[in-house]
Order: structure tokens, then sequence, then C-alpha cells
């Protein structure tokens, strides 16, 4: 306050030069005094002059500096403040004249400006010595004209943001937003909000809280770190069922893809469940796989072609392995140059010395550089070590001691494990005490700080089926299911899985177990795939496996499908859902050959048979019948063979010694060493006076052998055309494919006339549906044929190759220009439609050819 006296004495010195002029006035005298610090007297007088006038502007004026003065004992800022915004008021709506009039007391307007201003930076001085919110909004509030209000604004906001900082607590900045909007601090104020939110309702790290937390507030800026906490714990277990969970709850969250991409991988064998996950990049995948992809040489690069002429994985490198030349991009994972690409053409690494597919979706890829990471498919990253996949659950890695991890590379627990397995979704770890179990759903839960509920120790453990583990602890063996329940406690017995029934043996009994539960005890048990007989107390129970439907029988046995029972000197034979009854105790054995079996009950020289579907097909006299095909039978009567069908009717045959295997069309007969055939579909029958094998070429035809020549012969024995061929093969029923005269001809089996020109060499391939095709030489030229399609490609080009398989071929053919030392290389589809032309020169030719 000392710095405002000097205009203080200045103005008394004025007022005292002015006492002569008149008597002084009441707010004169108190000026007076308040220049000699009578501090009583001056109030008085003041007062004094406003009870007289209360508009008096001199005397607030002197209160106003009353207050203002620093050694008044009533010294107040806010006091003289208010006063001097009085006088400031009121001299602003004075008149001319009233102004003149008070020129003559010390002050003028600037005056009057002076003094507020001084006022209002003490009262600025005085908040910023206490330099607390309250103060600074204590001066905003009550001295708004100020010059100094800006920087109080800014001071408050400083002091309420470090205030924020100290008390650091999400509700503290969120008053701090809340109160100063506008605050060049709201932006750090906000981060450090949504920071301090998320790090509170979040502190448990449980998986309920993050997922209320983005419930709560969806807008969050972690909200991708929030929704990979989610998709990390909520499928920690790797369980298909989790994965589809999650991405029902959360079809929109950033992690669905990665969702998605796992589950592709998991259900690829499975199409139904598969088809609701196809975004469009999964279906483009799905499309892509299993295709061939041939590579071709363009401007100093590969690039691929795939059956329709579409080009892929363009201008991609400039080296390929020779397998890929040889047999084309089958897989889907391609190396090259060091780097690692899908067949989409994603880059998944790079600086790659080698990788490994070790299954769902997931590479095991060593580097270059050195070091080892564990790649999906998709592109993730999942682990920056060497691990081993369990099951499709987990990852396990023996990387400074054994770890295992989720599927997204988060760790789980470390132990002691020399070994990790899986049962399905039940995870065994093995170390020095033997081996533990847990479920994965329950290791999942873990990363959810859920704790983990290991079985006891085994000394083994193995699944007997998708069902149930087999553990066993010292001389004592059980079941578990995949609850890690007890289905069948620890004791001494024997378990074992016999087809797809499981076995218990104990106490010299044998029980089967199904669907949870233990069947009725046996002395003995046998198991086919129609049939279960079971001895206990000297009974036999035969039961039916497709109807679960048993009968008793003093004894029985099992035959291939069909069961033998015996019962009050009675024989029954079972098959299928078919009972045939015999009187009396009769012999069943089976009847087969190569390709065929059947039952054959025999009733002294009578003999049965019954074929798989339980019908009874014929009987016979006869001592010793045999089984030629699945619908001829021989036996022998009278020191001659007997050829019998199906229905048991005699097929009249010259003596035979043995019989060929059968084709569809018919059966090879020899006699005397010579060949013979019968046909299957009516019984005819070509005598047995041919030096080679007889081969049914078609219904009317047949290939036969004689005067050191092939030819064809009609059912009836008699030949038709000549007999003048080296070889003859199967080209179609009306063209066959013959060797004649060192050359390979078509044959028309109408006119047996030659058809083409003469074929020098070939390579033929057929396809399931048994269509032919071949690859011919004609006249230096190649061409290709089919033999239902006819002439697929021309003979005109220098080179064929088939470059896709047996059942989608893929022709690259070459015409050789000499003239021009160029290779115009055309690629065809199977129905021979060019789909992509290039010519190369001969150097360049070599890039693309099989080495």
């Amino acid at each position: 306050m000392r710095k405002r006296l000097p205009f203080f004495a200045c103005a008394l010195v004025l007022l005292l030069s002015l006492q002569g002029y008149s008597q002084l006035a009441p707010e004169r005298l108190a000026w007076n005094n308040l220049g000699k610090e009578n501090w009583n007297k001056t109030e008085m007088q003041v007062k004094k002059a406003l009870r007289k006038d209360s508009l008096n502007l001199g005397a607030i004026y002197t209160y106003a500096w009353f207050y203002f003065t620093a050694a008044n004992p009533k010294f107040n800022i806010d006091s003289a403040s208010l006063l001097a915004h009085k006088a400031q008021q009121h001299f602003s709506s004075f008149t001319k004249k009233d102004k003149e009039k008070n020129l003559r007391f010390p002050f003028d307007s600037l005056g009057l400006q002076k003094l507020r201003t001084y006022i209002d930076s003490t009262a600025f001085n005085r908040a910023k010595q206490l330099n607390s919110v309250e103060a600074y909004s204590y001066f905003i509030n009550n001295y708004a004209s100020s010059s100094q209000l800006s920087r109080a604004i800014e001071l408050q906001e400083e002091v309420a943001f470090l205030d924020a900082l100290k008390e650091n607590t999400y509700q503290s900045f969120q008053a701090y937003i809340n109160t100063y909007p506008q605050s060049s601090r709201a932006e750090e104020a906000s981060k450090r909000y949504e920071k301090l939110l998320f790090e509170s309702k979040t502190k448990d790290q449980k998986l309920n809280s993050y997922v209320h937390f983005l419930e709560e507030y969806p807008q969050t800026p972690f909200k991708k770190l929030v929704e990979q906490q989610i998709f990390e714990m909520s499928t920690a277990s790797g369980e298909v069922k989790a994965l589809q969970e999650f991405l029902k709850i959360n079809p929109s969250s950033a992690y669905a893809k990665q969702a998605r991409d796992f589950l592709y991988y998991f259900l690829k064998d499975q199409p139904f469940q598969l088809k609701t996950l196809l975004t469009d990049s999964l279906a483009n995948v799905l499309a892509l796989e299993g295709q061939t992809w041939i590579p071709f040489w363009k401007n100093g690069t590969y690039s691929f072609l795939d059956m329709k002429g579409g080009e892929h994985l363009s201008n991609l490198t400039d080296s390929l392995d020779a397998d890929i030349l040889c047999d084309g991009f089958i897989g889907d994972i391609l190396l090259t140059k060091n780097k690692l690409w899908s067949r989409a053409g994603f880059l998944l690494a790079e600086n790659v010395a080698d990788f490994e597919d070790i299954g769902f979706g997931f590479l095991l890829v060593d580097y270059a550089s050195g070091g080892t990471k564990i790649i999906h498919k998709s592109g993730l990253i999942c682990l920056d070590e060497e691990a081993k996949l369990v099951g499709h659950h987990f990852l396990f890695s023996k990387n400074d001691g054994a770890s295992l991890y989720t599927l997204t590379g988060r760790k789980l627990l470390s132990g002691n494990w020399s070994e990790v397995i899986s049962f399905g979704d039940v995870i065994a770890f093995k170390d020095s005490q033997g081996f533990k179990l847990v479920s994965a759903a329950n290791l999942g839960l873990h990363a959810n700080a859920q704790p983990i509920l290991y079985t006891n120790y085994f000394d083994e453990v193995k699944s007997i089926d998708e069902k149930y583990i087999w553990v066993k602890k010292g001389d004592q063996t059980g079941l578990l299911d995949l609850n890690l329940q007890f289905v069948l406690p620890l004791t001494q017995q024997h378990i074992e899985k016999a087809g797809n029934t499981i076995l218990i043996k104990s106490n010299k009994q044998i029980k089967t177990f199904a669907k949870g539960k233990a069947g009725e005890p046996y002395d003995d048990l046998q198991l086919t795939e129609s049939w279960m007989l079971g001895k206990h107390l000297g009974q036999y129970h035969l039961t039916s496996r497709s109807n679960n439907k048993s009968t008793t029988m003093d004894s029985a046995y099992l035959l291939s499908f069909a069961a033998i029972g015996y019962r009050n000197d009675s024989t029954f034979v079972f098959v299928n859902t078919s009972r045939h009854y015999f009187s009396g105790l009769l012999e069943v054995t089976l009847l087969k050959n190569a390709n065929v079996s059947y039952v054959m009950v025999s009733d002294q020289n009578n003999k049965i048979v019954v074929n798989e579907n339980g019908e009874k097909l014929f009987s016979v006299q006869a001592d010793n019948l045999e089984c030629v095909s699945a619908d001829y039978f021989t036996y022998q009567k009278r020191d001659k063979r007997i050829l019998i069908n199906k229905k048991g009717l005699i097929v009249p045959l010259p003596d035979f010694d043995a019989f060929g295997s059968a084709t569809t069309l018919g059966i090879p007969v020899l006699a005397n060493k010579k060949f013979g055939l019968i046909n299957r579909k009516n019984d005819r029958i070509i005598k047995p006076t041919y030096n080679r094998n007889l081969n049914a070429y078609n219904d009317k035809l047949i290939v036969a052998y004689k005067n050191d020549a092939y030819g064809f012969i009609g059912w009836d024995d008699k030949p038709i055309g000549k007999f003048e061929y080296d070889e003859i093969q199967y080209w179609n029923d009306s063209v066959a494919l013959v060797k004649h005269n060192f050359s390979w001809r078509f044959l028309d089996l109408s006119s047996f006339n030659f058809r083409l020109g003469k074929i020098s060499e070939f390579v033929s391939f057929k396809n399931a549906s048994e269509e032919h095709f071949l690859i011919y030489k004609q006249d230096n030229f190649y061409g290709v044929l089919s033999n239902r399609r006819g002439v697929i490609l021309e003979p005109t080009y220098t080179s064929i190759e088939n470059l896709g398989n047996s059942e989608q071929p893929f022709y690259m053919t070459d015409k050789y220009v000499e003239e021009a030392e160029i290779h115009i290389v055309i690629y065809y589809n199977q129905t021979g439609k060019q789909v992509r032309r290039q010519i190369y020169e001969e150097d360049e030719f070599e890039y693309i050819l099989c080495k």
C-alpha cells in the first residue's frame, strides 16, 4: 500500500490549499484527518457527510481511501472496492456542472479509475498470495471488471488442476472438467480422467469388470484394450463353444474377426457350423483352398494361374522351389525368398528360414536371424517363442521353463511339467509325480483369476474314446468322463476298447460299459459289429447291436455278420433282423471268397445259403459247396464240378479246373489249360478253348487271343473282325484303342476301321467317373482326347503336360517356333478352353519347366 501514498499526499496538499476558499465541509475534514491517520474522526466525519447526502461523492471517495489505507486498523480491500465502484458509478452519472463542482475535490474520472485499478491489483495480489481455488473464485466473482480477471481465471484453473492432480482420482478430474470445460488443461484432465476411470473400474482385472465397464462407458478411449481383455479372457479355454459365445455376445467387437479366424480353422471339416461364420474374407479363403495354382513367368517374376485363368500372388518372387514348379502351389502357405505368404496374398512374416504347420491354423516359424514365433494363418503373432499346440486350446512352451499360454499368447501358468497333453477338452499335465487332469474350460477361467481344479495324480492316463479317459493309479484303473468325474471308480479291473464297445474285466467276469453304465456281468463275452454274445451261468445271451433285442440260447457263437444259436435241439441263424430256424443241431459255417461272404447251413448233404441281408438264397445237395463270386457257386458231384448261380440254378459248363477273378461283366474259367468266360448277366458261357484269359470288353464284345494276336469275339464265341492286334485297351463302347504294326490306333467297333492317324506314344489317365483321357503324340505333335468328349486339343503342339490332376486336368501346351526361337505357351482347362497365352524367349522358358 505504501506505493499509493504519494498520490494520497498530493491530494491532501491540494485540499489544504483550498481551505481558504470556504469553510471546510465534513468530507473535506474527513480527508484532512485521513491524511493525519486520525482514523476515528475520519470515519465519523464521512458518515456525517453521508447522512446529510448519501450521494456525497467526496465522502464516498474519502471512505474508499479510508478502507484502502494499509495503516488503518479497519483496512478492508473489499469495502474499499465497493465504495470506489459506487463513486465511479455516481461520477459517471453527473452533469457537466456537477463534475466541475466536484473537481474542487481532489479527483476526477481518471483518479477514480486509478483508485479502482490500485484496489483490483491489491485484491489480485491477495488472491495470488492465497493461491487457492476459493481465493481466485472470490476475486473473479467480486472483481469482474478487473484487468486481471482473465489471468485470475487462468490461475484458478491451474490451481484447480494441481488440486485434482494431488487427489489423482477420476472423480477429481471429472469435477475439474465439469467446472472448467474451457480450460487449457481440459484435454489433459480428460485423458487423466479416462485413464483413472478405466483403472479404477477394472482394478480387479476380472472379466465382469471389463464387461460392465464397456457397457457403462461405450465411448471410452480404452475401448479396444477393454475389448482385447474381454476377448482374451472369455476365450482363454480355446474351446469352440467359448469362441462362439464370444461372437454371439460381441458381434461388433474389434476382436470378432480374430474369433472367426480361429473358429474357421477349428471347424473347417464341419461345413454346417462353418457356414454361419463366413464373412466375405473367410469365404474367399475357403474358396481358394484346395485349388492347384500353376506358376508362370512374366516380366522377371512369378505369378500364379488358377484353373479358370485367374491370376494370383502376382509378381511375388523371382524364384520357386522345384516341387511347386512341378506340382503347382497346392497348400495354403507359400515360403519364397524368406517371406511367408498366405494363399490370399497376405504377408505373414519376413526373414523366414523355415516353417511348420502345427495344425488348426497355427504355424511354427523359424527366422533366419534366429528365434521362433507362433503365427496364426490370419496374421496374428500369437507367441514370440517356440511352442507346441495342445489340442486346439493352448500353447505349451519349454522356453526358460515350462509355461502354458492361451492361443492369443496370454500366459496362464508355469510349472515343472515335462509334457502337456490334450484329450479333447481335457488337459493332462505330467510332472515327476505323474499326471493330473483339468478341463480346458477351468484352465480358461484361470485367466479370470479363478482357481484351477486339478484332479489327483495318476500314474497313467489315456483317451479310451471321445467320451471317457482311462486312468491308472498303482494296480487300479478307472474311467473319468469329460467333466473329470469317475464313471468307473478306481479298482483292480482291466478296461479295454473292443471295436466301439468298452469292456470291463474283473473277478473273472466281463461287463460292457455304455451310456455311463456297466452292463450285466458275463463269464465270457464276444463282440462283432452286429452282435454281442455273453455267457453266464451256462446260458448264452445274444444281443443285436442294431436294435438291442436279446434272446437266450443253450449255446451260441458269432460268425462274421451272423450269430448262430442252439436251443432245444434246434439251430437258429440270425442275420441282420432275420432269424432262420432249422430243426436239429446243424453245422453252420462261412462260405466266402475274396470279395463276398455267405452263411452256409449244412443239414447232412443239403446246403442252405443265406446272404448278408438275411435272405435265404437257395439250398442244394452238395458235399463241398464253394463260392466262386458274388453270384456263382460250385460243388463236386460224382467227380464233376457243377456251377450254380445265386438262385441255385445249374449253369451248363464243361469240365473246368479253376475260376479267375470276377469282373463286372464276366468270370474267367480255366479247363485243361484253356480259358473261357461266363457272362454274369445271363449265364452264357464261352467254352474254355483259348490260350489266354478272355476279357469282356462290353456287353457284346470280348477280347480274345488266338493265332498269336488279339481280336474280338461275341458272346456266341464267333469272331468279329480280324485277330491282328498286338494289344487292345478299352476306350469306350464304340471305339477301342489297339496296337497295330507297332503303332496305336483307334478302332471303330462298328465298322472295324481305324479312326484318326497313327499314335506313336501316349499317356493315359482316368477320373473317378471313369472318363479316360489320352495325351498322345501323332506326327511329332501332341494332342488330348477324352473317351466321352472326343478331341479336346488337336495334335498341333510341341509338348503337352497335365499340370492339374486326373479329376481336374489343366493342360500346359507349348508351340516352339524355331525360326524365332520362342515358345508360345497356352494353358487350357479340362474342357479345352484357353485360359491364358504367354510367349517366352528360350531363356525365359526355362523358368517354368519342372526340373
